[in-house]
């Protein structure tokens, strides 16, 4: 860190970054399946959603708060990140291979090579292996520019760091309201969409420095948080009831509101140490093997839901967050088993 400090809260950034990714893929089944009529499971599933629209942002806000003030050189840099990234990528990625093939019906499905190899060449350029896998590239692009990226910010000014977040956030609250259609050009909405996720790597690399431990802080974190979420759903609500069907734009991770909860959510946290030991714990389970339990969680909630666990089966109030917590503990539980086998540790995540 810029300066000495106790870092524990970092990992309590991580761990809730982690749970939210869960909860987001419990819950949005319930926003989509009850939109039609927008009543109250639908408000109660927009309501879970919208309070972890940071759950992303706040991941690469970690990675801009550890990384970006370091000084690497290009090999040091990329063996150590992109290899830690990509090694249980393709691992996964072949995992998710297979369970994509297992849930096909047995009367559907290819054997053979030729026949495998021709469904999976198809899969991976239509639908893709796996929806979540989106932050993987997205992350590995970043990487790519990231030490640059770094010796760019190191080089200004603190105000200057500012301006650069001011200028970055008015950008994304105009794409976002104004729906600017950059959607429409060739590869641009990829790289566009990855290139906007970057601010909130400056976003950490600016606030690590700060010291946001005093209570004005948690109180305006508590103020922006609250204030947050009720904006999300309402939007959210009001936007899907005027166009007749489901609206999500308040919903990216770079929608201004995605913004403000991220930077309320680190307000909070920013300087807390946890001291009650089960709940450090958990914590640590969380922070420690976050990418793993990302990248195992979506196979885990499939599974679920191909046997019939899934929001119904009770009121959505209490089957997300029950469901959310069986999916981190036995994600968990596979990721650990996982990283104890030879050479597990290097592909668990």
């Amino acid at each position: 860190m810029p300066q000495k400090q106790n870092i524990d809260w970092l990992d309590t950034l991580r761990a809730l970054a982690t749970l939210g990714v869960i909860i987001i893929h419990v819950s949005t089944p319930t926003v989509k399946m009850a939109s039609a009529t927008l009543g109250v499971d639908w408000w109660i599933g927009n309501m879970y959603d919208s309070a972890v629209r940071f759950s992303v942002p706040l991941f690469l806000v970690l990675s801009g708060a550890t990384l970006l003030y370091k000084e690497y050189t290009l090999t040091e840099f990329y063996k150590k990140r992109m290899m830690r990234v990509l090694l249980p990528f393709l691992f996964w990625a072949v995992v998710y291979l297979v369970f994509n093939w297992w849930v096909i019906k047995h009367n559907l499905r290819p054997y053979g090579f030729e026949s495998i190899k021709n469904w999976a060449l198809q899969l991976i350029v239509t639908k893709g292996i796996s929806v979540h896998f989106w932050f993987v590239y997205m992350l590995l692009t970043l990487y790519l520019f990231m030490p640059f990226l770094g010796k760019f910010l190191r080089s200004l000014t603190d105000s200057k760091v500012l301006i650069l977040l001011i200028a970055w956030f008015l950008v994304c609250t105009v794409v976002v309201f104004a729906r600017i259609p950059f959607d429409t050009l060739p590869f641009l909405p990829k790289f566009f969409s990855y290139l906007i996720h970057a601010g909130f790597l400056v976003l950490g690399y600016y606030f690590v420095k700060k010291d946001f431990s005093a209570q004005k802080y948690k109180l305006w974190g508590v103020i922006l948080f609250i204030g947050s979420i009720l904006f999300v759903a309402i939007y959210t609500y009001f936007v899907s009831e005027n166009a007749q069907k489901l609206d999500l734009i308040m919903y990216w991770n770079w929608s201004p509101a995605s913004i403000v909860q991220t930077i309320a959510v680190y307000l909070m946290v920013a300087g807390y140490q946890l001291k009650n030991k089960p709940l450090v714990f958990v914590r640590d389970v969380l922070s420690n093997h976050s990418y793993g339990i990302y990248l195992v969680q979506i196979m885990v909630i499939g599974i679920f839901f191909i046997n019939g666990v899934l929001w119904t089966i009770a009121p959505p109030l209490i089957s997300i967050p029950l469901l959310s917590i069986l999916v981190f503990v036995v994600s968990a539980v596979i990721i650990k088993l996982l990283a104890k086998i030879p050479g597990g540790k290097y592909i668990s995540g």
